[in-house]
């Protein structure tokens, strides 16, 4: 019964295609790439200002330890790894100054690691 119910689901879902092929979202292209460094207890740069609409592209790198990078109003959350790129990609739509933290335990000084996002409005 299951395998009939898992064709029955290929059969529907390569129906709906009509012969074309699915397509994937196409990735963002960014208006504005920010090379960000977290290390203990700190990140460079610690102040990034961008204009309202721009859409974000943040390559970031941790030069010693797994940190965190959180930005709540923006929904994101994610770790940076040591010796590797992580990219946070993201549209600047909302306006003001949005403080972004480490959000994995780093070490004593993890508390006071905290950066500052300006979206300026156009």
């Amino acid at each position: 019964m299951r395998k009939v119910f898992l064709l029955l689901m290929v059969i529907a879902i390569l129906s709906s295609l009509n012969g074309r092929p699915a397509v994937a979202a196409p990735p963002l292209i960014p208006d504005r790439i920010i090379h960000l460094k977290a290390q203990k207890f700190f990140y460079t740069p610690d102040h990034i200002t961008v204009k309202q609409g721009q859409r974000i592209r943040i390559v970031a790198t941790s030069a010693d330890v797994v940190h965190g990078f959180a930005l709540p109003e923006y929904k994101i959350n994610t770790n940076i790894v040591p010796d590797q790129e992580t990219i946070i990609e993201f549209t600047a739509d909302k306006a003001g100054d949005f403080t972004f933290f480490c959000s994995v335990y780093c070490g004593p000084g993890h508390y006071s690691m905290k950066g500052t996002l300006t979206v300026e409005e156009e």
